[in-house]
């Protein structure tokens, strides 16, 4: 009977042993944080994103003496101007409501309405695709964008008159690359105050940009939201100043 007992004992504390080892390691998977470093490109290769979405399409651009070159093929849907290829004349037109470019490979100006304008960096020919310095294309992109060269990362992103925001309100916030706890780190210091912009709201997590252009996830907790929305341009107009006539007649 005593020996019985005893081996009842020793079951029940093998037992308890167990289920805490258990609880220990669901309590591990489900709750503890990783504190694994992210690697923002590991690839190391050309990475391209619009609104924090990875594009498939590469050779989106090239460097060139310090500059930046975007393929005309891939970003002129993003532009408000038109570019044509000119096989009989090497030459890409490019054209505006009011003004018409003239763009040859190798060539350190180009002609804007016939008159010619000295271009740093020369129009570039990669696998009879062109590529214009962003300088340039700047001028009539309908994005924003931000260039990590470190990283090899284009980061490109509509521009909206409204865009939602969230503001970092807590010392401990940290950016993960994927929402989870689980998922690794990204070494970016972030502090109150901070500006991050939205690309996607899930259940706990936000999908964000860092004003750096590092991209990862962060718990809501973390962060307030709100909506940013550019000041409108246009002049309003104060009635209190409007001239009246005082005999309710205007003769012109």
């Amino acid at each position: 009977m005593l020996k019985g007992m005893i081996v009842v004992k020793k079951f029940m504390g093998l037992l308890v042993l167990i289920l805490l080892a258990a609880a220990g390691y669901y309590g591990y998977v489900n709750y503890w944080p990783s504190d694994e470093i992210a690697v923002m490109n590991p690839q190391n290769t050309q990475m391209v994103y619009m609104e924090g979405i990875p594009q498939t399409q590469r050779d989106v651009f090239i460097e060139e003496q310090g500059e930046l070159l975007l393929k005309v093929s891939y970003i002129k849907e993003y532009t408000d101007a038109h570019f044509f290829w000119d096989n009989n004349e090497e030459t890409l037109v490019v054209t505006t409501l009011d003004k018409v470019f003239r763009f040859q490979p190798e060539t350190a100006f180009y002609m804007e309405n016939n008159r010619p304008v000295d271009l740093a960096v020369p129009l570039q020919m990669v696998d009879n695709e062109p590529y214009l310095p962003i300088s340039f294309i700047d001028l009539f992109l309908t994005i924003d964008w931000i260039y990590r060269e470190d990283d090899q990362m284009l980061i490109m992103e509509e521009d909206r008159d409204c865009r939602l925001m969230a503001e970092v309100i807590v010392e401990e916030a940290v950016l993960r690359q994927e929402p989870s706890i689980k998922a690794p780190i990204f070494e970016v210091t972030l502090v109150p105050g901070d500006r991050l912009f939205v690309y996607e709201t899930h259940e706990k997590w936000l999908k964000i940009r860092t004003e750096k252009g590092v991209i990862g996830f962060i718990h809501k907790k973390y962060v307030k939201r709100y909506q940013e929305c550019r000041p409108e341009d246009r002049p309003v107009s104060d009635l209190s100043t409007v001239w009246m006539s005082d005999q309710g007649r205007i003769n012109i």
